[in-house]
C-alpha cells in the first residue's frame, strides 16, 4: 500500500514537472503565439514621411529620396503595409535600397503576397529611406498594421515639375545701419513666383515676390525705417508701415500679398541684430535658399564739403557729381565765390530709409527735394514716421538758410545714390535765401547740421567781403559724432543688381539621408521568449527534481 501511494505520489510530481518545462518552452504570451506575425503586442503604432512631396528637385536631398519614420510602444515587432497604386514588388523595391542605412533599426524587407510587405521593426523609433526614382508621379497612401489593433498611415505625393531653383545674388548676404535701405536680388529658375520671408528679432513677415518680365531676377527693397515699426497713434494698422517697407525696383515685378505674424513693437525703425532671409514655395516644404541680414547701430554720417562751378549743378546726378569730385571739378578748398558750386556730399545708409519712404508720396522730377524737405526740414510724420533726420543751415546771429524758398529760386540740387548709400546736397551760392535776416553779411559764419537718429556732423561755413564770398576753415572736416561706430553699408556696393549672365547659380550642397540611431535589442521579433507568468518555470523544474531523488531514497530504504 505504502508503495503504490508513493508511485502514485512521483507519477504526480512527473506530470507537475512536464507542464512547468512546456510553459517554460512555449512562446511568450502576447508575442508569437497564436500571431505569426510578431506584433500582437503593438498597441500603438505612429508612421509619417520626412517630406510631404518628392521630386528630385530638394537641395537638401540627392535624388528622390524621402525617410520613413515608424514609432511604437514595442521594441521587436513586425509590420505589415500596403500602398493603393503600388503592388508588392514596387514597395519592395523602394524600401529595400534603404535597409542598409536602417539596421539594426529594420533588419528586413519581405514581400507577404502580391499587395502587402513586412518590415521587421527592432526599435521604438525607426527609420527606414526610401527611394522614389522608380514611382510614377501620383498621391500614395501608406498604411500599416501592427496586430490587431496598431495601424497608423502616411502619405505622400510624387511630383512631376520642372525644379524650382533660388538664390540670393550679390554674395547672399546683407548688411545695413539702421533705417537703411537694403537692396536683394533674388534670381529665380522654373517659376516666376516665390514666398520670401524675413524673420528674427521678435520679427516674422513672409511676402510672396511675382518675376513681372520674365527675366529671372526680382529685387526686393528692404527698408529698415518701416519694415517692423509699430506706431499705433499714426491712425494705421499694424502692418500698414511694414507693406509701406517692402518694394520691388523694376516696376514690372510685384509684391503680390504680406503676411505678417509678429513685430518688434514700438514705434521705431527695425531693431539692430541678426535677421535671416528664406525663399519658399507653395507646394514644396523645404526652403530654396536662406541668407543672413545683419543690422547695425547707426554712426555718425561722413559728411564733406566741395566747391567748384555753379554750372557743375545743372541737371546734375549723383553720377554727375560722383565724377566732378574725382576729376577735380569739385575741390576741397577753403572758399568758394558768390556764384559758385557748394556740395554737401552725405554718406549714411540711414538717411535711405527716411528719404525713401518719403519719395513714394511724390511723382516728377521735383519728388527727392519733396522727400528732403519732409524729412529734414518741415517734418511731415503722416509721410515718415519718427524723427530720424534734421539738416539745417544756420548762423550763431540766429540767420537760417530756407532750403524750401532757395529750392524755388533754384539754387538747391538734391542727386541721391542709394546704392552707395550717398545723398549729394548741392546750393548756387548766389541764390540762397535767407530767412530771419535779409541777407548773408559779410563775415557771417553759417553751419550745415547733420542729425541722423541722434548722430551729429557739422560743417562751418563763413562768408567773407563785399562780395558775399563763402570761405571754409582750414582745419579737417571730420564729423562730430557721440559713438565712433562705423556706418554699415551692404558688403557689396555694385550700383547695379546681379544677371543670370554674370552669376553663378544653381549651386548646392547636397546631403545623403540620414540612417537612424540604433536602438536595438539584438532581439529577433519572433525570438522565443520565457514566461514570466502562470507555471513552475525552472523554480518547479528543480523542485520536481528534488522531489524524484527523496523519493527514490524512501523506496530503496523501503
Amino acid at each position: 500500500m505504502k508503495t503504490t501511494r508513493q508511485r502514485l505520489a512521483a507519477l504526480t510530481l512527473c506530470l507537475l514537472t512536464l507542464a512547468s518545462v512546456t510553459v517554460a518552452i512555449a512562446p511568450a504570451a502576447g508575442q508569437t503565439a497564436g500571431n505569426d506575425d510578431g506584433a500582437s503586442n503593438v498597441t500603438e503604432l505612429d508612421a509619417s514621411f520626412e517630406y510631404d512631396s518628392v521630386d528630385g528637385c530638394n537641395p537638401h536631398v540627392e535624388g528622390e529620396w524621402n525617410s520613413l519614420t515608424l514609432t511604437a510602444n514595442a521594441e521587436a515587432y513586425a509590420v505589415t503595409f500596403h500602398a493603393d497604386g503600388l503592388d508588392a514588388e514596387e514597395l519592395v523595391n523602394i524600401f529595400d535600397d534603404g535597409l542598409d542605412a536602417a539596421e539594426p533599426d529594420i533588419s528586413a524587407v519581405e514581400r507577404v503576397d502580391d499587395e502587402t510587405v513586412r518590415l521587421r521593426v527592432r526599435s521604438r523609433n525607426a527609420t527606414l529611406p526610401a527611394n522614389f526614382s522608380n514611382v510614377d508621379t501620383g498621391d500614395y497612401e501608406f498604411v500599416f498594421e501592427a496586430g490587431e489593433n496598431a495601424t497608423a498611415t502616411a502619405t505622400v505625393t510624387k511630383a512631376e515639375v520642372s525644379c524650382v531653383r533660388a538664390e540670393f545674388l550679390r554674395g547672399g548676404s546683407y548688411e545695413s545701419g539702421r533705417s537703411g535701405v537694403v537692396t536683394v536680388p533674388i534670381w529665380l529658375d522654373e517659376t516666376d513666383e516665390a514666398r520670401v520671408s524675413i524673420t528674427g528679432s521678435d520679427l516674422s513677415l513672409s511676402a510672396d515676390i511675382v518675376d513681372g518680365n520674365d527675366d529671372g531676377i526680382v529685387t526686393l527693397g528692404l527698408n529698415t525705417h518701416l519694415v517692423g515699426r509699430d506706431a499705433p497713434d499714426d491712425g494705421h494698422g499694424r502692418s500698414y508701415w511694414t507693406r509701406q517697407g517692402l518694394t520691388v525696383r523694376d516696376s514690372a515685378d510685384s509684391i503680390a500679398d504680406i503676411a505678417l505674424d509678429d513685430v518688434p513693437g514700438g514705434d521705431d525703425p527695425l531693431p539692430t541684430g541678426e535677421y535671416e532671409l528664406a525663399v519658399d514655395r507653395e507646394r514644396i516644404d523645404y526652403t530654396l535658399a536662406t541668407a543672413p541680414l545683419s543690422i547695425t547701430d547707426s554712426a555718425a554720417a561722413d559728411f564733406e564739403s566741395w566747391m567748384g562751378p555753379a554750372d557743375t549743378l545743372a541737371n546734375a546726378t549723383a553720377g554727375d557729381l560722383r565724377r566732378a569730385i574725382a576729376n577735380g571739378t569739385l575741390v576741397d578748398n577753403e572758399s568758394v565765390s558768390n556764384g559758385s558750386a557748394l556740395v554737401y556730399e552725405i554718406q549714411s545708409a540711414s538717411v535711405f530709409g527716411p528719404l525713401e519712404a518719403a519719395v513714394s508720396q511724390y511723382d516728377g522730377s521735383d519728388r527727392y527735394a519733396q522727400a528732403f524737405f519732409d524729412i529734414a526740414a518741415d517734418r511731415e510724420l503722416s509721410t515718415v514716421p519718427g524723427n530720424p533726420v534734421t539738416f539745417d543751415i544756420a548762423a550763431d546771429s540766429g540767420a537760417r538758410i530756407d532750403l524750401r524758398e532757395t529750392y524755388r529760386n533754384d539754387g538747391l540740387v538734391f542727386a541721391p545714390d542709394r546704392d552707395n548709400r550717398t545723398l549729394y546736397v548741392g546750393l548756387r551760392t548766389d541764390r540762397l535765401t535767407v530767412r530771419n535776416g535779409t541777407a548773408v553779411g559779410s563775415g557771417q559764419e553759417f553751419e550745415a547740421n547733420l542729425i541722423i537718429n541722434g548722430e551729429i556732423s557739422r560743417q562751418p561755413v563763413t562768408f567773407r567781403g563785399v562780395n558775399a564770398t563763402l570761405a571754409l576753415p582750414s582745419t579737417p572736416q571730420t564729423p562730430v559724432a557721440p559713438t565712433p561706430d562705423d556706418t554699415a553699408t551692404e558688403r557689396d556696393r555694385s550700383p547695379t543688381p546681379d544677371t543670370p549672365g554674370s552669376t553663378t547659380v544653381g549651386g548646392v550642397t547636397v546631403e545623403t539621408p540620414t540612417s537612424a540611431t540604433a536602438d536595438s535589442t539584438g532581439e529577433s521579433p519572433d525570438a522565443t521568449t520565457a514566461v514570466t507568468g502562470p507555471g513552475f518555470g525552472v523554480a518547479g523544474v528543480l523542485f520536481a527534481v528534488l522531489a524524484l531523488s527523496g523519493l527514490a531514497a524512501g523506496r530503496n530504504r523501503d
